[in-house]
């Protein structure tokens, strides 16, 4: 349920109205004419009925913000637009920021809603004030969803939890039972539920990131794609590309999964001779978690991640340890050594400096041979690699030399990874980052 202390409602109730106060009279849009004419082929034609469909039209500019919107009411166009527009992506953020809607409702769905209320108070639709609309129009979408994500190219053995996500497999007897549902409900319509499932068909044992949520569907939707993503960037930091500078971990998210490939058409004689089509270079393609890797995961730091993420009272050491993981994990998905070492050494100095005006080298160097090693010549061998390493990123950086050196960024992603193992171990033990470090620091002169 969506609720509003009496000032907050007054407050936006009276934005909305100066906000309607806004709406301007516009010309319609001149057709722009076209350099070429296109020859890519039409896929769908919108017909009348389709169009009866269509709300207030938000406008998007290249770089992908909305930027007005405008509706049309008998025979005359009307809208919001340029820095007036600004106030009303205002109030939609401060509405989105507000506890009660942003556990329900999508920053998209609000916009939407005041765009439908300025339109309908306007022609006379509605005569209710903004928050009552917002209130009525959302709870008619408000249920408990299930809302399982599928994830390309990764297999999982059994069930588990990473966060507010459960990892589970789709299994055939889940789809068959899914599809023998939707002919009981609708034995009337197989043609296009054959049609669904074909599509739905593809997911079939690979793994799912699997939330309950009680929302407005697009909302539901949105809260289990972030929560699966934060889980799978926290999971991949224990991929075979945590430890590899050849891998690339490349389970995500189903139809955002990164593998790269090429396709040639290939003539002899302007006749077709073949169609080739290739990944671009080696990958793990699957990652196959099974029982036993899974508790390998889990006694590892995966447990303590897991708990991170569902924790509503994070102290600041552990916001920067979740923060600086999921930059870390960004190393395993990495396709060019340049970028993998990037995203290493960012996560590192997140973590081991104070701040900007430290030393970088020395500082993370030794902080990071203290903590993973007790023994005198490993943490020499640590700091030494890891100067190395940044010399490497320099001459990468400033001079473009390409980094060719598999076997030292292979021991500094080993270094890497247990620094984070061994901040994972520590990660309650200290309130702030500056105790953390204090703590090392103190180490290395006792």
């Amino acid at each position: 349920m969506i609720e509003f202390h009496p000032e907050a409602r007054s407050a936006f109730t009276h934005q909305a109205r100066y906000l309607q106060g806004l709406l301007k009279a516009i010309p319609f849009d001149q057709t722009v004419p076209r350099a070429f004419e296109s020859q890519i082929p039409v896929m769908h034609h919108f017909c009348e009925e389709d169009l009866k469909c269509i709300g207030p039209e938000v406008l998007i500019d290249p770089f992908g913000d909305d930027v007005g919107f405008t509706f049309v009411h008998e025979g005359k166009k009307y809208g919001i637009l340029g820095n007036e527009y600004s106030d009303l992506r205002k109030l939609v953020d401060s509405l989105s920021r507000t506890r009660s809607v942003s556990q329900i409702l999508a920053q998209e769905t609000v916009r939407e809603l005041l765009c439908e209320w300025i339109r309908d108070v306007t022609v006379g639709a509605v005569a209710s004030e903004f928050i009552d609309y917002l209130i009525e129009k959302a709870s008619q979408g408000i249920a408990e969803y299930e809302v399982l994500v599928p994830i390309r190219f990764l297999e999982v053995e059994v069930p588990f939890h990473v966060g507010r996500i459960e990892f589970r497999p789709i299994t055939k007897t889940f789809v068959d039972g899914l599809y023998a549902a939707c002919l009981a409900d609708a034995p009337d319509k197989v043609d296009p539920i054959d049609e669904l499932f074909h599509s739905l068909r593809p997911f079939e044992g690979f793994a799912a990131g699997v939330m309950s949520i009680r929302a407005h569907l697009t909302r539901a939707q949105e809260i289990g794609l972030v929560e699966t993503q934060k889980a799978l960037a926290c999971l991949r930091v224990f991929s075979h590309a945590a430890f590899h500078p050849r891998i690339s971990c490349v389970y995500d998210i189903w139809g955002s999964e990164r593998v790269s490939s090429t396709n040639a058409l290939v003539l002899t004689g302007g006749k077709y001779r073949t169609l080739s089509e290739q990944v671009v270079r080696p990958y793990q393609l699957f990652e196959r978690i099974s029982r036993d890797r899974l508790g390998h995961f889990m006694q590892s730091g995966l447990e303590t991640l897991s708990a991170l993420l569902r924790s509503n009272a994070l102290t600041p050491f552990q916001e920067a340890t979740l923060d600086s993981v999921q930059i870390y994990s960004r190393s395993t998905t990495a396709i060019l050594p340049s970028d993998r070492l990037v995203h290493i050494l960012v996560a590192l100095e997140s973590l081991f400096l104070r701040n900007t005006n430290e030393p970088i080298q020395q500082n993370l160097s030794e902080r990071m041979a203290v903590l993973i090693s007790p023994a005198l010549g490993e943490r020499k061998q640590i700091i030494a690699d890891m100067k190395k390493i940044y010399s490497v990123r320099s001459q990468f950086i400033h001079h473009g030399v390409s980094i060719e050196d598999y076997e030292l960024l292979g021991r500094c992603m080993l270094h890497a990874w247990k620094a984070f193992h061994s901040v994972l171990r520590l990660v309650g033990s200290f309130r702030s980052k500056d105790d953390f470090i204090a703590m090392i620091d103190d180490k290395k002169l006792s």
